[in-house]
């Protein structure tokens, strides 16, 4: 994996368009609401979803495609019927917030 050039040169990016260059995936009039509309989202999941998501994504960029993957699996066979997940499933089912135990 390379980085990319402007990355590797701390070469300036024209403003036009960041997102036509995968720099960031949105543009917002207003970053910090935008920042706290998604650590709340992020706070309403299972925190042992979000704990594996991390360990899977921190992991996946030394590994191979074959052992990230092995890995993914690994971390969903502990998430499934855990009760974090069953209280995920539940709460969506009842249309309610979860209660998760962390």
């Amino acid at each position: 994996m390379t980085p990319c050039p402007a990355c590797a040169i701390s070469r300036r990016v024209p403003t036009v368009s960041p997102t036509g260059r995968g720099f960031v995936t949105r543009v917002v009039a207003d970053p910090r609401a935008a920042a706290f509309e998604t650590a709340k989202e992020i706070a309403s999941k299972s925190p042992d979803a979000i704990r594996a998501a991390k360990r899977i994504l921190n992991h996946a960029v030394a590994v191979d495609a074959a052992t990230g993957l092995m890995a993914e699996s690994v971390e969903q066979q502990k998430l499934i019927g855990s009760p974090n997940q069953l209280e995920a499933v539940m709460s969506n089912l009842q249309k309610r917030a979860a209660r998760y135990k962390d």
